[in-house]
């Protein structure tokens, strides 16, 4: 039970087959094969390649991302924040999707151009001698 868990955890986390049991191996003294690591994974029905997010809802969470401070970041971190989010969904599909809502941003980014944050105050900020 409590090995289905930390499998389910670094699986998601989006380790690899290699480093799920190795991690398992090193930090918690369960020795898993690789195989047998694929078998458990079939059982418990995880798999890499299927069960994509509906792209709707990537869509819109990609939205929210670029209105906030995901304004500033590839698709690689979009792919974790995805994944982080219970997402589902191709890196190539979280590329092109960027391509299209912000087109400004990847090309900044292709030319490695620093964009600096803005911030917005309400009032400037005094300071008081004392």
């Amino acid at each position: 039970m409590y090995t289905r868990h930390l499998i389910e955890l670094y699986f998601y986390v989006g380790f690899t087959y290699d480093e799920i049991a190795m991690i398992l191996s090193i930090k918690y003294n369960m020795t898993i094969y690789v195989r047998h690591l694929k078998q458990k994974l079939h059982e418990l029905n995880l798999t890499r390649r299927k069960g994509y997010s509906d792209l709707d809802t990537v869509l819109s969470f990609i939205e929210y991302q670029l209105s906030t401070s995901g304004q500033m970041h590839g698709y690689r971190w979009m792919c974790q924040k995805c994944l982080l989010n219970g997402l589902k969904v191709r890196k190539e599909d979280i590329r092109l999707m960027l391509r299209m809502l912000d087109p400004h941003g990847v090309k900044l980014r292709q030319r490695r151009c620093l964009r600096r944050r803005q911030y917005f105050l309400k009032r400037p900020k005094l300071l008081l001698a004392h």
